[in-house]
């Protein structure tokens, strides 16, 4: 009798739970309206209403109304009362408005920019979870191989054909491909958990990488290279670059906060005897010594710490388009080598010893050697596909970026 088909329960645990198929273009759409993102879009939604309500008028009306009695020369009531409004001179109220249009102009990019790292997220762990699901394929196919081949060895052994050790080794074999097998299910499951995270999905139905990765057409080296010199037109840098202008108009804010500012009203008092008096009032606050000093030199400091991390954040966006060119062109050579090269010969290889194996011509541990190197560079193979179509998309993103960044600029240039 032949050894027990053995089958992982991990993997057949995993078959019989619900499963909800998801392909790329749906997991990119679907990262785009995760929570975090949506509540974004709806902050910065808030903001911009709430913004138009800024008055013009830095100061609200004052009334002050003080009753009394006399209490010399003869008891009777008195009235006194005032209202004044006041106007900052140093143009406080278009301060406001143009600090706040700043900042709206910050949120809404930084929109943008976390849509696309939740975009790249989410592209990454679909594909990490598709790249996953081949490999354990094609465990699970070397598993039903295994099986076989330990059931003919130990035939062999039976008959005398084989030495009790070469079944060993072939039901060690069959062990450990299986315990791949188990290991792979795992992380299957987990990176069906993260692709739901990074989608906005519950944990449950565990997601399945439905369909091929996609094939992106890249432009060619010259054209990247070119649009990489506009790294200032990825997200992060125009965000940076945008809370310089943000902080220097916060900047202007407060100084004018702290401006000289003039107020008018009218005062009215009504004495004992019965006499109303009427009179203009006239205010003026000069700012001669308190000018916002301390909370200006804040200020001040923030707008230079912003536009250094505005010059960061470009040399940094100018190495993310260099190494994401590089992983390209990298993964491009070493996927070639391994396709055209590698994974032929230990194709072959395997062949020619399965055959010579049949034969009487070559060992069980010479199969099972081949049966590993074969198996080990399917799987490199298979990881290096889904490294290199990575590569591809994140530069596609990226590139993608690029260009509308530079479209959106001679846009805002031209008005």
């Amino acid at each position: 009798m032949g050894p027990r088909v053995f089958f992982p329960c991990c993997i057949s645990i995993f078959c019989a739970q619900a499963a909800f198929a998801l392909g790329f273009d749906q997991a990119l759409t679907a990262s785009g309206r995760t929570a975090g993102i949506e509540g974004a879009r709806q902050a910065l939604r808030v903001r911009a209403e709430q913004d138009g309500h800024i008055s013009a008028a830095t100061g609200n009306p004052e009334i002050t109304i003080a009753p009394g009695m006399a209490v010399t020369g003869g008891l009777g009531p008195e009235l006194q009362a005032s209202a004044q409004q006041s106007w900052n001179l140093a143009g406080l109220g278009e301060a406001r408005r143009g600090a706040a249009k700043r900042e709206r102009e910050v949120i809404a990019v930084e929109v943008r920019a976390r849509a696309l790292n939740q975009r790249l997220m989410a592209g990454h762990a679909w594909l990490a979870l598709w790249t996953t699901q081949q490999v354990l394929t094609q465990a699970q196919r070397e598993l039903v191989l295994a099986q076989e081949f330990e059931s003919t060895v130990a035939r062999a052994a039976a008959r005398g054909q084989a030495m009790m050790a070469d079944a060993a080794d072939a039901k060690a074999w069959r062990g450990e491909v299986a315990q791949r097998a188990v290991r792979l299910e795992g992380e299957q499951h987990d990176l069906a958990v993260l692709l739901a995270r990074e989608v906005g999905f519950g944990p449950e139905p565990l997601l399945v990488a439905d369909g091929a990765p996609p094939e992106p057409g890249l432009p060619d080296k010259v054209t990247w290279q070119s649009a990489a010199g506009n790294a200032q037109n990825l997200p992060e840098v125009v965000m940076r670059r945008l809370e310089v202008a943000a902080q220097k108009a916060r900047t202007v804010e407060t100084e004018a906060s702290h401006g000289s500012a003039f107020s008018l009203g009218a005062a009215l008092q009504r004495d004992a005897a019965g006499r109303v008096v009427v009179a203009g009032t006239f205010g003026l606050r000069w700012s001669a010594f308190d000018k916002g000093q301390r909370v200006t030199a804040q200020a001040a400091a923030e707008s230079e710490r912003a536009r250094a991390e505005e010059a960061q954040a470009g040399l940094d966006a100018a190495h993310r388009l260099a190494m994401a060119w590089h992983e390209v062109e990298h993964t491009r050579e070493e996927e070639a080598v391994l396709r055209d090269v590698l994974a032929p010969a230990v194709a072959e290889a395997l062949r020619l010893r399965t055959l010579a194996f049949s034969r009487g011509a070559a060992t069980v541990f010479d199969v099972l050697r081949s049966r590993r190197d074969a198996l080990e560079a399917v799987r490199r193979l298979t990881e290096l596909r889904g490294a290199r179509t990575w590569a591809e998309i994140k530069a596609w993103m990226l590139y993608a970026e690029l260009v509308s960044g530079s479209g959106e600029r001679s846009a805002g240039g031209s008005r």
